[in-house]
């Protein structure tokens, strides 16, 4: 996925905002970047920073490198708290961005392109936290024991149900 990210990140940056940059049609410009006031010739740096798509895809890049980064196994070994949070948080945030980058290309029965591969990976994450919610009020659990290794390196809780 990350890859796959960049290379959409490398191919935006060397043709669409090119393309956008020298664009004759003003109106045609806003259309697509969802932005109403552009007026005359538009820099890289205002394409990125202050259309939909350039903002959202800048949030996107640093939301995907923090969770590949998050996601190499010495980190998830000695940090899984972090790695747990921030994917339990950038899932559904990447989701929602990745509709609101791709909603300057609507298809005509009015819902963003984007929405074509996001909609069931928000389906499936939607019904995996309603089972986890679920699952987890069924389960109760109390400590029976706790126990100290002899060099003090670890701690054994037991639990019962």
């Amino acid at each position: 996925m990350t890859f796959y990210g960049i290379l959409h990140t490398i191919g935006h940056l060397l043709g669409s905002f090119k393309k956008f940059s020298e664009e004759k049609d003003i109106n045609n410009v806003n259309r697509i970047t969802l932005h109403k006031n552009f007026d005359g010739r538009r820099t890289y740096l205002q394409l990125l920073f202050l259309s939909i798509p350039g903002s959202t895809g800048i949030v996107l890049v640093i939301l995907m490198l923090a969770m590949a980064f998050t996601s190499m196994q010495w980190f998830r070994q000695r940090y899984f708290q972090i790695f747990s949070y921030i994917h339990m948080i950038s899932f559904p945030l990447f989701l929602v961005l990745l509709i609101a980058h791709g909603s300057g290309t609507w298809f005509n029965w009015g819902f963003p392109l984007g929405s074509v591969g996001v909609t069931p990976a928000i389906i499936i994450a939607i019904v995996q936290f309603i089972n986890r919610l679920r699952t987890i009020k069924k389960f109760k659990f109390r400590i029976a024991d706790v126990s100290i290794s002899q060099n003090k390196n670890y701690i054994m809780i037991f639990f019962i149900r």
